[in-house]
């Protein structure tokens, strides 16, 4: 569970008492001072080394949980989830040097110096004024110790600001211009939880912000980047600005650069960073007893979430000595290596003892009774941890066990309202080969590492109900279920109706996928199964959607390289959160046939493509998706303009093109 840190320093007219969610937490900075007869009402004039030690200085331990630091004035600096890896000090203290002519407060510093976030952090500045047009000017993370300005808002008698590392600030009269900084981290979400920080100095990583010109064009300004993963770029003019990162993707942000300047590119993948890749003779040999009679229609998973190898459906890939009906164990029944999704490179990862945990689920077909017909789905029934282990290199390797029972399991009652899903769905684009479609409502888990921090990859399924062949209403009463695993699971529910679409790709008879989809999150974290939860779509998909134009949904030619992609907001729920994914349509070596071009994120309904997306002569595929986006942690601030392609969609709902070409 996240936990809220707040450390308040104590003083005659300082601030109240702090709420402290542990108690074992509570802090308190007592200065050397005496701070009976000191006021901490906001000032901007000099420097007053005794209202400072009194009003302006904090200091906190958090880890990646995050947690809040406030000083006696006010100050305060309020950390998410997983902006820092473990252990972090966090400072506050009022600077000795005087601010510039013209500010509204006094020279803060923010410490550790120099620290870069995974996600950006929300700073409170107490304001002596409110008048005028007031932005927050920081210090450059290039170690010059220049002041740039890089906005925020006024939240009654304070500035409210996000900033993506630490330095010195203050606030004063806005010059109409910004410097936009932005992180590009990679959280590892494993035991030991790492942030790596990419290099963002190789000469062929583009880091600019795109400036519309007003004639359907952009004018480029071009920034910076370090090696600890931070990029900062200067004078950008107040208004719209399309940021664009080439690392680690060709990723685009439109946002309105006046409030918010810092951009969230970090992601969070699960396993280790550095995992030793197993060559494709590394198979897992299973001996397992005391199963539940194997049934037709059964299915099987095994995964290791701390190196991100898993596989699903273990009944469809014909492996060897794979049980029959009736069968109440596993004998000797093979895993090749090859079938492992690939969590760091070509194959799986080899399985270390000291690191991983390994499960091997089993889902088992059950019939429950409701008021309106007989409903069938899967549910966990039996779980296999095994011990840990080392996985040989090169060889078999023996995993024996038997299943222990859920003898407790979970139990949930759902109302399914599929035909609304369909009713909502948007029509499939021409152009392609084929469409499966597929309905279904699924209790999964997400595995987290001690401090809640999570990656959106694949997930254990508990429960799933298959309702493609007959998608309309669907009540299920008293369904149960499993949750017995090893480590730490975040279970949630979603449902969904979608289709597979494939696309013909010149050169190759294998066609690229891609999907087809509308879906909604649904809270399955204390379920009642004497109540029903009622399920239905609160976001439909975005409409008339366009290129150049053009009707999107059907081939379009000659639309140039530079076209504009406009949609209509979806008629059900309101969308925070737009995304628009450029596929270019190529044969490749891992058979998806499809590459992506740019992946842009904005609040509006459309969008000109920069140069350098598109190419003459290519063939792409369009995807807009509308999302529900979820506030990250602590940090209650638009999704959109904090982590635009890592938010926690609550809700989505898309819409596929046709083929298009330049």
């Amino acid at each position: 569970m996240q936990r809220a840190l707040v450390v308040c320093l104590f003083v005659a007219s300082g601030c109240s008492t702090p709420s402290i969610d542990v108690a074992s937490e509570r802090a308190a900075i007592k200065p050397a001072t005496s701070c009976e007869h000191v006021q901490c009402k906001p000032r901007h004039d000099d420097h007053d080394p005794k209202r400072a030690a009194c009003c302006v200085q904090a200091s906190a331990t958090i880890d990646a949980s995050g947690g809040i630091v406030t000083t006696g004035d006010g100050t305060t600096v309020e950390v998410p989830l997983g902006a820092v890896a473990g252990t972090t000090t966090i400072t506050i203290h009022e600077s000795e040097t005087p601010a510039p002519k013209g500010a509204v407060t006094p020279i803060i510093s923010f410490g550790p110096d120099g620290i870069v976030f995974a996600h950006p952090v929300k700073v409170t500045i107490p304001l002596a004024r409110t008048t005028g047009h007031l932005t927050t000017f920081w210090t450059s993370h290039d170690g010059s110790g220049r002041f740039v300005p890089v906005g925020g808002t006024v939240v009654g008698d304070n500035m409210v600001v996000e900033v993506t590392h630490f330095s010195e600030g203050y606030v004063a009269e806005d010059p109409g211009v910004r410097s936009v900084s932005a992180t590009a981290l990679v959280t590892y979400v494993s035991d030991a939880t790492e942030i790596f920080k990419p290099d963002l100095t190789a000469p062929t990583i583009r880091i600019e912000a795109l400036i519309p010109d007003g004639s359907g064009g952009y004018t480029s300004i071009q920034g910076t980047g370090s090696t600890d993963g931070h990029f900062e770029i200067d004078g950008i003019p107040v208004g719209p600005a399309l940021i664009h990162t080439s690392s680690p993707a060709n990723l685009y942000t439109m946002l309105d650069v006046t409030d918010n300047t810092s951009v969230d590119l970090s992601r969070a993948l699960l396993g280790r960073r550095l995992p030793t890749i197993a060559s494709d003779t590394s198979n897992l040999v299973f001996e397992v007893d005391d199963m539940t009679a194997w049934q037709d229609g059964d299915t099987m998973e095994f995964f290791c979430p701390q190196n991100n190898d898993w596989i699903f459906g273990l009944e469809t890939f014909g492996l060897f000595n794979f049980p029959t009906a009736g069968a109440t164990s596993i004998q000797d029944m093979v895993l090749r290596e090859p079938l492992f999704l690939p969590g760091g490179g070509a194959r799986g990862n080899l399985i270390e003892a000291a690191h991983d945990t390994c499960t091997l689920l089993h889902m088992q077909s059950r019939q429950t009774a409701d008021d309106m017909a007989p409903v069938t789905y899967l549910a966990t029934v039996e779980t296999f941890n095994p011990a840990p282990f080392d996985q040989l290199d090169g060889t078999d390797t023996l995993v024996q066990g038997r299943f222990s029972h859920n003898d407790t399991p979970n139990r949930i009652s759902v109302d399914l309202q599929m035909q609304k899903y369909v009713e909502q769905f948007g029509p499939d684009p021409a152009s392609i080969v084929r469409s499966i479609p597929g309905a279904a409502f699924f209790i999964s888990g997400l595995w987290a590492d001690a401090a809640g921090v999570s990656a959106s990859a694949s997930s254990a399924d508990f429960l799933g109900i298959d309702v493609t062949a007959n998608p309309v209403r669907t009540v299920a009463r008293d369904m149960r279920y499993g949750l017995s695993l090893a480590g730490n699971w975040q279970p949630f529910g979603s449902a969904g109706y979608s289709t597979s679409l494939g696309f013909p790709v010149p050169g190759t008879p294998r066609a690229a996928v891609f999907t087809h989809q509308i879906f909604t999150s649904v809270d399955v974290s204390n379920p009642n199964p004497d109540v029903l939860i009622d399920i239905e779509p609160r976001l439909g998909p975005p409409g008339a959607l366009l290129v150049a134009g053009l009707d999107a949904l059907q081939p379009q030619t000659g639309v140039g390289l530079t076209p504009t992609v406009s949609w209509t907001a979806p008629t059900l729920g309101a969308a925070n959160l737009y995304e628009l994914d450029v596929f270019q349509l190529t044969p490749t070596t891992n058979r998806r046939n499809f590459v992506n071009a740019g992946r842009f994120a904005t609040t509006g309904t459309s969008l000109t493509l920069p140069p350098d997306v598109l190419e003459a002569g290519g063939s792409y595929v369009l995807i807009v998706q509308a999302g529900i986006a979820k506030p990250i942690a602590q940090n209650p601030v638009p999704p959109a303009t904090v982590a635009p392609f890592n938010a926690n969609l609550t809700d989505g709902a898309n819409i596929v093109s046709a083929i298009i070409q330049p």
